[in-house]
Parts: structure tokens; sequence; C-alpha cells
């Protein structure tokens, strides 16, 4: 009995992702060195077999060996020899295994598939055959192996049987697999991280309500949207490179105003000012900005982002709101001043007692004239019912309201008669109470203006008693 050998076949079936069938472009040395070994297995078993070595001699040489699975079928793919690295891999004991299919070591995928009988025919076709893949142990779990499977000759060239020498690879299998993650995981994110920049890029190029702009270091241009664009009139091949100073006015580049920004904005992380700003024909804008410091992972400067957002059409409301509200400033002040010269000049007025009353006669002002008519003083009475200077005859006869609803619904109402002072004496007074009214129309309050006629009144009296006589005398 002796072993032939051809050049090696290998049945192309797929496995799983990351891996090569052929073992052609594995990361590792150690699945050449394998190889190498398992080859010098071979040539060792060939080199026996040419010499004629009884089948117990090849068998003890063989049974030792631990690091490779060697088992002996016969011509029907049962197992009739097994060593101690078979055993050690697939965890069966010779007792079991002998006598057995050499399928039970295939997945049932391999076995429907028809794996077991491919792999046999093409030793028994070409002397050799190779394949790597799964395989399954005693407990059921799997390893990663790559097996040889050798035809055996007789004397006469025919076929007794075969030699399958299996290497235990689960470990670089492994190895190779999370490698392979690694470098999918690492492509993925790298996919991830260059859809993301090119989001952002698409976000900030298609912002159009803000000039976004991105500048080096030294305030040169490196990036341009189209915002920017169509707030500052300058596309992007004209201002790509350029220094952002062009921006500012005169006043504010002869006051390095642009410098101390970055500066402001390097020290403190970010910078916002506002002002006019010039675009490329010429005009002003006005201008919120932002510039904001961008850091490397080791915290340099590598340059800023700058936000700009046109306030003009803000600005110019908040100028005109500020003139409006200086205007109304001023008209307030005059109103002021002249609300004060009407109440300095009511209080200075001696001839007549002039008031002001609520909706309900309560008294809210008092001048110098009522406090000579009236003999009372402002802190006496304001806050006091007016009906305190009708006597009780007027009272009775409920003449203070009659008064008070005539002038709110005639606008004003005059009465003569006698009123009280504080030191209870009376005096001939005449009162006009006109009605005060608000923007609406609304009654609102009440002024009563009232002159002392007493003098008058006894005059008359004087002069009618003075007549009567003259008449009686005649």
């Amino acid at each position: 009995m002796f072993f032939s050998y051809t050049s090696d076949t290998v049945i192309n079936k797929p496995v799983k992702a990351g891996c090569d069938p052929a073992l052609n472009h594995s990361p590792y040395a150690l699945r050449t060195s394998n190889r190498h070994k398992s080859d010098r297995v071979n040539s060792i078993l060939y080199t026996h077999s040419q010499a004629d070595l009884k089948m117990e001699k090849l068998q003890k040489l063989i049974s030792s060996v631990e690091d490779y699975g060697i088992m002996l079928l016969d011509h029907a793919g049962v197992i009739k020899f097994w060593n101690k690295g078979a055993e050690k891999i697939a965890s069966y004991s010779e007792d079991e295994i002998l006598g057995r299919s050499y399928k039970i070591f295939y997945s049932s995928e391999d076995i429907e598939d028809g794996l077991p009988e491919k792999l046999m025919q093409l030793a028994r076709e070409t002397g050799r055959t190779q394949h790597l893949g799964w395989k399954i142990k005693k407990d059921g779990t799997r390893f990663w192996a790559r097996y040889t499977i050798n035809a055996i000759y007789d004397d006469e060239h025919s076929i007794t049987g075969f030699l399958e020498i299996t290497d235990d690879l689960t470990e670089q299998k492994i190895s190779e697999d999370q490698f392979n993650n690694t470098l999918e995981e690492l492509r993925l994110k790298n996919e991830e991280l260059k859809l993301e920049e090119l989001r952002y890029h698409k976000m900030v190029s298609e912002v159009q309500d803000y000039a976004i702009i991105l500048l080096d270091v030294d305030g040169k241009i490196l990036d341009w949207n189209k915002g920017a664009e169509n707030l500052k009139g300058y596309s992007a091949a004209e201002i790509i490179g350029k220094n952002f100073r062009l921006f500012y006015p005169a006043e504010d580049r002869d006051a390095n105003l642009p410098s101390i920004l970055l500066e402001k904005a390097k020290n403190n992380g970010s910078a916002n000012h506002e002002g006019y700003r010039i675009k490329k024909n010429g005009t002003r804008f006005w201008g919120n900005v932002a510039i904001t410091a961008i850091h490397d992972e080791d915290g340099r400067i590598v340059g800023f982002s700058k936000v700009t957002k046109d306030l003009t059409e803000r600005k110019k409301a908040d100028d005109k709101l500020a003139i409006s509200t200086q205007e109304l400033i001023q008209k307030n002040e005059e109103l002021r001043r002249s609300e004060e010269r009407y109440h300095q000049m009511i209080a200075e007025v001696q001839d007549y007692a002039i008031l002001l009353l609520d909706k309900n006669g309560i008294i809210q002002n008092w001048n110098t004239g009522a406090q000579l008519i009236k003999g009372y003083s402002a802190s006496e009475i304001v806050g006091k019912s007016f009906k305190a200077f009708y006597t009780a005859e007027d009272l009775k006869n409920n003449l203070p309201d009659k008064l008070l609803r005539e002038a709110e619904q005639k606008g004003k109402a005059t009465s003569e008669g006698w009123r009280k002072r504080k030191d209870g004496t009376v005096f001939w007074g005449n009162v006009v109470i006109t009605a005060l009214h608000d923007s609406t129309g609304d009654v609102i309050g009440f002024s009563k203006l009232t002159r002392d006629l007493t003098e008058r009144k006894s005059a008359e009296a004087a002069i009618r008693h003075t007549s009567n006589e003259l008449a009686h005398n005649n």
C-alpha cells in the first residue's frame, strides 16, 4: 500500500465574510506556517508510503501526532483510524468514533449541500483535495478547520481508502474575523464621517439667511456659502483666498476692528459685534457678526467660523423707534411742563375756587382760591366729597348729585346759592361744573369752578332795599 499525490485541488465553497477559502490573502503568517507543517506531514507520509511501510507501522507513526487530526477512512468514508490530534480537536475517543462515517464532522447545511461527497469525489478523481470551513465537535460546537483528503492507493493503483489531515484554525479564524470586523467598522465609520461631513457642507452651503464663512488663523477666507453670496454680493470664486477685512468700512479698518475681533475670539472662544459692513457694490448693511474659534484635537486654534446676519431692516426699525421714542419723550416733557404750568396757574388763582372731582364728586385737587374762599387747606379737604360745601337744605334736596348728573348729560351745570365755609358761615357762590371725558368720550370726572359773589349779593340786596324804601316814601 502506498500514497500518491497530485497538485492541490480546492473546492470553492462560499464561506463567511472576511474569510478566503483559498487562503491566498491571509493577513497572518500563522496560516502559511500551518500549511508548511501540513505539507511536511504529507511529505513524511509520502516518503514512508513509497518505502512500502506496513499500515501498522504508519499508524504507529501518526497516532502520536497531536497538532493535527489524522484519520484513515475506507473507500466508503468509514473511520478506521483516529489519532490523538483528532481526539484533541473533535473530542471523540477512539472507541467512540471508529466505525462511524466521516460525515459526522459536517454541519447539517454542508450535508444538505452534499459537501462531504463532493470532497470525497474530488479526492478520488485528483488524488487530493483541500477545504477550509466549519466542522462539528462531539459537543456540537463548531471549529474552523483546514483539512486535506488524500486518496490511498494499493500496488495496482486502486483506491483502498483515504487519509484526512485536519488543522484546527479556530483561534486564527477568530483573530481574522475580529481583524476583518475592525476593518469593516473602520470602513463604515469612515463612510459615516464622510457622509456627515458631506451633509454638513451641504447644509452650510445651502443656508441663505446667514452668511457662513470659514477663515484661517489670519482671517483669510477658506469657504463661502450661498447666504454669504446673497448678503455680500461676492461669488465664492471672487472672494475665497481674500481677507475678511474688506467687509469692514474704512473707519473700522483704521481702528483695527477685524484683528481685535479675531484676538477676542482667540482669547474667549468667540466674539460678537454689530455694525455696518460693506457689500461688493460698496453699499452698507447693518450686520450682526459672531466669530467662533475652531480648535484641533490638541486645543490649538486652526481657524474661525464667522456667521453674519443682515439686520438692516431691524436697524431701520430700531432707529425709527428710537426717533419716535425721543419725540414722545420730548412731547411728554412738554406736556409735563404744560401741565405743571397749568397746575401752577390753577393753584395760584385766588379769585376762584377751582376743584377737580372724580366721577363720584370726591375732591382730587384744591387751589389757593378754594382755600381762601372755603377756608380748608388742601390736606384737610382732598379726598372728601364736595357735598361738604352745601347747606342742609340743598343736601336734603339732593342738589350736589343733580348738578353732577346734569353736567354728565349736558356737558356742564351752573348754579348760584349759599355755600358753607369751614367755619360754618355761608357765602353766595356762583358754581360751574364741567364734565371731563377720556379719548373714548366716557366721563372720567368733573371740574368745579366757584366764585364768591357775596359782596355782589349784598350790594344787590342793599339796592333793592333802598329802592323799596324810596318807593314806599313816594
